[in-house]
């Protein structure tokens, strides 16, 4: 298997979880019921996690990270939001930014419910950080702790995270992308981190996919 350009057939995911971590059946098995309950609440939220797992890889491919921790990287991204499986749905996505307060705190809980979901399962506790941190920013502006200098893996979950959330705004991202990594450089994200997503974005071209 080349894991370069892996993975590039998001529709056999649960066997490209196996076939990554071979010596990990138990842990492959475990993200897979955890991708499962997310497809089940949500065939939306579903898309988001695989898109987000995408692009978290060729990032992480991008920085020259060993293996090891591009799969990690990769596992995180993919259950990055499995909190939400807990929540309404119609608190799947970020409110709106004149929502009512407790709509707002509602929905912040949900990374701490994702590290609930993880807890259960022994064999993913080393995904627990990445999960905690995916809101974070390195100037402390992020959510629930406000935690500053999030760890680079999970800048990269958070990065990817944001990237496809704004790919749905009604404005293309392509364009303004370079714009959005200046200005958020050593303020949302660690400059190596944020230069890494444009040549991410062109290589995934993950705009016209899903």
């Amino acid at each position: 298997m080349d894991t370069t350009t892996f993975p590039e057939f998001w529709h056999s995911i649960p066997r490209d979880i196996a076939a990554l971590m071979p010596n990990s059946p138990e842990l492959a098995y475990d993200a897979h019921l955890i991708l499962n309950s997310i497809a089940r609440h949500s065939h939306e939220l579903y898309q988001h996690s695989l898109r987000v797992g995408h692009m978290a890889w060729h990032m992480s491919h991008s920085l020259g990270l060993p293996t090891y921790e591009r799969q990690q990287i990769w596992l995180a991204a993919l259950l990055h939001d499995c909190g939400k499986t807990r929540m309404p749905r119609s608190l799947l996505f970020r409110p709106a930014a004149n929502s009512p307060v407790w709509e707002v705190a509602l929905y912040q809980q949900h990374v701490n419910e994702g590290i609930e979901v993880l807890r259960a399962y022994p064999t993913l506790h080393l995904l627990i950080p990445l999960v905690a941190e995916h809101h974070e920013r390195i100037d402390g502006t992020g959510f629930p702790r406000g935690s500053k200098y999030p760890a680079r893996s999970a800048q990269i979950v958070a990065l990817a995270n944001t990237l496809d959330h704004l790919r749905t705004q009604p404005n293309s991202l392509s364009p303004n992308l370079q714009g959005l990594i200046d200005q958020a450089i050593d303020q949302d994200w660690d400059s190596a981190v944020a230069a890494t997503a444009l040549s991410a974005w062109q290589q995934t071209k993950l705009a016209e996919v899903g």
